[in-house]
């Protein structure tokens, strides 16, 4: 038996492992050879630790891979053809990895164990993060470009330890170029998710102290993201108030604190809409306008799960006004919200359902519910994050806590020894 700290070290490297699956620059670069690796690596721990999965769990498991193959083979019978069925074995093969990050997670560790677990990977993230903001810029004479001809991404990077895009836009502060952090992500955006989640843990699930949640507040300003900005605003706005109502003094002096904020967060607001960067908010509007013409369309069982089909579909719509001028090449183009593109591609019972067990994820619990479900949402409506592996094994707990909810309405939660 391998001994505590050994097991507690392989823990740690497959939860960084998990974070990285959902949207990381080598996955990007190596998607399926890491994909294949991470199907490995839990499926080796799982037969290394022997932990007692109960029935229920693995029954529902069943239920639920059979439920997505059902909700696929459906798509697909009523898709626009022809589809790429390479598309849906890739979906599949993610699922099952996700089922089976499902069953180790819920049968190792206990709620308060996994979150310490899952706080740490986070932090690894956050302290990452900080230290390619100050680093990158020093190591750009030292990095080479890798790119992925697939996906289009193309950065500079030191030794696959920083990673910093090619055409990363830069903003001027004090007449110096301040490059955005994407830390060990694609993309800022998707850096910028993390980041929030785990201040949302800090603040709402584990009470952090009030340095520790400043030095993530400071990590988050270095992604120079507006929805990264909005959102950090939002839940620290509904802290505050909270603290307010709870001790007046404190709460009014922290508000102010968060006021200085506030110029850097409408001086990104003006270049997102009237700057040099404008061009970025006019393809996500143009990408929400396309994608909800192609969900009123087919809104019963969608396009299907081709991601180049739906491409082709959907860059049939022509707009007219300034969005006339944002057309793509629909074969070459993804999209950026993949809260519309599910829906799009699955319909919205089918794509809903699963956006529904997505916010019903089972891996951050605590108060503040509707705040975290709006945080989840948005953060999947700004990237192409949902079908990752990481996010599908939130969708997987979703769906396995929703089956078993409703044979078993008496069971408060599926991790061990609480039910």
């Amino acid at each position: 038996m391998l001994s505590t700290r050994i097991k507690s070290l392989l823990d740690h490297i497959l939860i960084l492992f998990w974070i990285l699956s959902g949207g990381g620059a080598l996955f990007v670069l190596f998607r399926l050879p890491l994909t294949a690796a991470l199907f490995v690596y839990v499926l080796v721990l799982t037969i290394l630790y022997r932990p007692k999965i109960k029935n229920l769990l693995i029954n529902t498991s069943i239920y639920t891979l059979s439920f997505v193959v059902l909700c696929m083979g459906v798509c697909y019978l009523f898709a626009v053809q022809p589809q790429d069925l390479n598309n849906y074995a890739y979906i599949l093969i993610v699922f099952i990895i996700g089922g089976f990050f499902c069953l180790y997670f819920f049968s190792s560790f206990t709620y308060a164990g996994f979150l310490k677990l899952f706080y740490n990977g986070l932090n690894v993230v956050r302290i990452h993060a900080i230290a390619s903001a100050i680093l990158m810029p020093l190591l750009m004479r030292f990095s080479f470009i890798v790119k992925n001809d697939v996906s289009g991404f193309e950065a500079w990077t030191f030794k696959y330890l920083f990673f910093q895009k090619t055409d990363q836009y830069a903003f001027n502060l004090f007449g110096k170029a301040i490059y955005r952090n994407q830390g060990l992500f694609w993309e800022p955006g998707v850096l910028q998710f993390y980041l929030i989640l785990l201040l949302f843990i800090q603040l709402y699930v584990l009470n952090s102290k009030k340095n520790n949640i400043l030095i993530t507040v400071f990590a988050v300003l270095t992604t120079y993201s507006t929805t990264a900005y909005a959102c950090m605003f939002l839940i620290l706005s509904v802290y505050l108030w909270d603290l307010i109502r709870k001790k007046l003094v404190a709460g009014i002096f922290t508000m102010i604190a968060l006021l200085g904020f506030i110029p850097l967060f409408l001086s990104n607001l003006e270049n997102k809409f009237g700057g040099e960067k404008t061009t970025s908010s006019r393809v996500r509007l143009y990408d929400f306008a396309e994608q909800f013409l192609v969900i009123k369309d087919y809104f019963l069982t969608g396009v299907g799960m081709d991601s180049g089909e739906y491409a082709v579909v959907r860059s049939k719509y022509k707009f007219t006004g300034s969005l006339s001028q944002m057309n793509f090449n629909g074969s070459e183009r993804g999209s950026t919200n993949s809260l519309m593109s599910i829906l799009g591609t699955m319909g919205l019972f089918m794509g809903g359902f699963w956006l529904f067990s997505y916010t019903r994820q089972q891996f951050v619990r605590g108060g503040k519910r509707t705040l975290l479900v709006i945080f989840l949402l948005i953060g999947i409506s700004v990237e192409p994050l949902l079908l990752k592996p990481f996010f599908i094994t939130f969708i997987f707990s979703g769906m396995i806590f929703t089956l078993i909810k409703f044979k078993y309405p008496q069971i408060k939660s599926i991790w061990k020894s609480e039910y």
